[in-house]
């Protein structure tokens, strides 16, 4: 594990994933080239994992559970689709996808051609 994936693995949101991943899988955590796709996805996007999620779940003025922000999740889909292109690959984009899908942020990717 690098000194990056490190301070990575200390933001909230990125445990969330890793714990979420493990139960739903019933294996390890996401495979070590996940966490330095979301390495690059949130130094392309200026933010911190745990930012990027707040953005999106916001809680319920009753305090109970979150709402989804459908402006901020529409603006990740885009920065994410943005990302793929930019990377070249769908698989690392989908890494970045599944961090937000565990977070409990829906997400789907554009239809091939």
């Amino acid at each position: 594990m690098t000194t990056e994936t490190a301070t990575l693995l200390d933001y909230a949101s990125v445990r969330v994933w890793h714990a979420s991943f493990r139960n739903f899988w019933r294996s390890e955590a996401p495979p070590e080239q996940a966490t330095r796709a979301l390495e690059r996805f949130v130094a392309y996007c200026g933010s911190n994992p745990d930012e990027i999620i707040a953005e999106v779940l916001k809680p319920q003025p009753s305090g109970e559970g979150l709402m989804l922000r459908t402006r901020a999740r529409r603006k990740y889909m885009r920065l994410i689709e943005e990302f793929e292109q930019q990377e070249g690959s769908r698989e690392i984009a989908n890494y970045v996808r599944s961090f937000m899908i565990h977070n409990g942020v829906a997400m789907n990717p554009s239809i091939l051609k």
